[in-house]
């Protein structure tokens, strides 16, 4: 988990109580290098998750300065299009995953998780 809270190894072996070199060690090994990735994984997973929760949020606010001829609000628009654009680009990415499972499915192969 500290390698996903820091930005350098020797900051997350620091976080983690432990030396970096022993951090470095770990690195090395597959098994520890999956479990990271699979951590990576859920935590951007999570980060989408919560992206698409201020979907409704950000058209409403789209909405509500689109109508109001007063409010020269361009960055709470800015802000409401980043959101609208990052979910557009994790459902393509969601379509992509999805299609790519059915091809495997129907290859009769398994690719997910390292398997090949």
């Amino acid at each position: 988990m500290a390698l996903l809270q820091h930005s350098t190894v020797e900051k997350a072996a620091e976080a983690a109580g432990i030396h970096a070199a022993t951090l470095y060690r770990w690195l090395k090994h597959p098994e520890f290098r999956n479990q990271l990735k699979a951590a990576k994984s859920n935590a951007y997973s999570l980060a989408i998750g919560r992206l698409q929760q201020g979907l409704g949020l950000a058209v409403n606010t789209l909405y509500r300065v689109m109508g109001d001829a007063q409010a020269p609000s361009s960055s709470r628009v800015q802000a409401a299009k980043c959101i609208i654009d990052q979910c557009h680009r994790c459902h393509e990415i969601e379509e992509i995953h999805e299609r790519l499972d059915n091809l495997e499915e129907a290859s009769g192969e398994d690719y997910k998780h390292g398997a090949r």
